[in-house]
């Protein structure tokens, strides 16, 4: 009888053999599992009984090394304030853990907001190390009753193979009606008509509102980012029109600017896609919430060699007749 054996060294091992039958000849495979993570094979062969023959040798299987496991958890979710009223301004805050032994490239992340069946704020983490914890948010009006928000890694489940429950957090709360307010003077007058209107890109931005492009680094196009809206409508217009290498962006509009004199977002349209052609595509990173006095928004927006989208964003305000929601009432 003839054996090859691959050996290790220093590596402790726990041993099991398999018996396998090729050809006639009995193929003893000996599995040496270190406490590492790497697997060597030992083999003897061993020719068939009278014979007389030799068995020919068999090469020791190749170490393979595993990957290490991805453990990415979801560590936290809260609301600021605590125990809000309907109507106020409230901050959802989401923790996340990458709790494995390596880096990780790219963490989705979403936080949902169950009751609405919307979803608040969504993105990306680029480069956790292991060990790494980070923080997002998203802004929310809440509406009285019983809330339900949620926080998940990985949202569709398909980016990572993630070995780390929890994969999600949940947050329940129950959010009081607002007080109602107690003078006479204020309990005789009538209720203010509402109006609604687009809002306006110019307006904001006289008002103070930041707009910026966000160019990655080394993308080279012909327009990329933000675009100065020129519609009649002044809504705000994202875009990637790349005839050369392609290009990434995250651009964002309205940024540092609330809405005044009782104005709130009524409603966000679905983002209308007035160009596409060729690879691209975008993805909301920070999307306006109804309800709010916040106009921030952010998008990811991205294009191939000789492709182009543009994405038309319209927003529609609601507030008092007669008042103006981007310079506030002096009393």
């Amino acid at each position: 009888m003839e054996a090859r054996q691959l050996i290790l060294k220093q590596i402790p091992i726990r041993h099991r053999t398999i018996r396998v039958l090729r050809s006639g000849v009995t193929l003893v495979i000996a599995v040496l599992v270190s406490a590492l993570g790497t697997f060597a094979a030992e083999t003897v062969q061993k020719a068939p009984p009278g014979t007389g023959q030799k068995a020919p040798p068999i090469a020791a299987a190749a170490a393979t090394k595993i990957a290490p496991a991805v453990k990415i958890e979801a560590l936290n979710l809260t609301v600021t304030p605590a125990q809000p009223k309907a109507g106020d301004p409230v901050t959802v805050k989401f923790t996340v853990r990458n709790a494995g032994p390596g880096a990780a490239a790219k963490v989705p992340w979403s936080i949902h907001l169950y009751t609405g069946n919307r979803t608040l704020a969504q993105g990306e983490q680029l480069n956790v190390a292991a060990g790494a914890t980070f923080e997002v948010t998203a802004p929310w009006t809440p509406t009285a009753g019983n809330q339900r928000l949620q926080g998940y890694v990985d949202p569709t489940g398909k980016t990572l193979k993630n070995t780390a429950p929890p994969t999600a957090q949940v947050k329940e709360l129950t959010v009081a009606v607002a007080p109602a307010a107690t003078s006479q003077k204020a309990t005789d007058a009538p209720a203010p008509k509402l109006v609604q209107q687009v809002l306006n890109y110019q307006k904001a931005k006289a008002a103070g509102a930041r707009f910026s492009h966000g160019i990655d680094s080394g993308s080279l196009c012909n327009d990329l980012g933000q675009v100065v809206s020129s519609r009649p409508d002044m809504s705000v217009v994202f875009w990637a029109r790349c005839g050369g290498p392609g290009g990434r962006a995250t651009p964002e509009a309205f940024t540092g600017f609330q809405l005044k004199n009782g104005w709130k977002i009524f409603s966000v349209l679905e983002p209308v896609e007035s160009q596409k052609a060729g690879s691209s595509d975008w993805q909301w990173i920070q999307r306006p919430s109804e309800g709010s006095s916040e106009t921030s928004m952010k998008m990811r927006v991205w294009a191939d060699p000789n492709s182009v989208i543009t994405v038309q964003v319209k927003v529609v305000i609601a507030g008092p007749e007669g008042t103006d929601p981007y310079v506030a009432s002096v009393r």
